[in-house]
C-alpha cells in the first residue's frame, strides 16, 4: 500500500471511532473533521506530480574572507585614485592650497583634465576649497 492510502485509512478509522464513542461535542467533532479533511487532501495530492530524478547538488563554494579590491582606474581617467588623494591630502596638510581654508575641500587638477592633465600624477592634483576651485574653473593657473 502507498503511504497516502495508509494515512487515509488511519484517519478514516479514527473519525469513525470517535463518532462511535460518542464524540458529540462540536469542538471534538470539528477538530476531528479538520484532521480528516487535511489527511484526505495530503493523501490525494501525495505524489500526484511525478518528480524528476534528483540530481546531486553542486558543491557550495565558501566565500572569500577578504574583500575584493576595486578595479583600478584606467590610465587616462577623470577619477582620482585613492592613493593619490591620500598623498595630496598629506602633502597639502588638509587645507586649501590657495587660501588655507579647511571648509568644503575638493581635489583639483592643476592642469585641467580637459586640457590633458593627469589624475594619477600627485604633482597635478591639489586641495582647494570650493570657493577657490569654482574661481579657478578649468583654467591652468601655474
Amino acid at each position: 500500500m502507498e503511504h497516502g492510502t495508509v494515512a487515509t485509512l488511519v484517519a478514516g478509522a479514527a473519525f469513525v471511532g470517535l463518532l462511535l464513542l460518542g464524540a458529540s461535542t462540536p469542538a471534538v467533532l470539528g477538530s476531528t473533521v479538520a484532521v480528516w479533511i487535511l489527511t484526505m487532501y495530503i493523501s490525494l495530492n501525495w505524489g500526484s506530480t511525478p518528480s524528476a530524478p534528483q540530481q546531486p547538488a553542486a558543491p557550495v563554494r565558501a566565500r572569500r574572507s577578504t574583500p575584493q579590491r576595486p578595479a583600478p582606474a584606467p590610465l587616462h581617467s577623470r577619477i582620482i585614485p585613492q592613493w593619490v588623494k591620500i598623498a595630496v591630502a598629506h602633502r597639502d596638510g588638509g587645507t586649501c592650497r590657495q587660501c588655507g581654508s579647511d571648509y568644503e575641500l575638493q581635489y583639483d587638477h592643476i592642469i585641467p583634465f580637459s586640457r590633458g592633465g593627469s589624475s594619477t600624477d600627485v604633482n597635478n592634483i591639489q586641495l582647494l576649497c570650493g570657493r577657490c576651485n569654482r574661481r579657478k574653473s578649468n583654467r591652468y593657473v601655474g
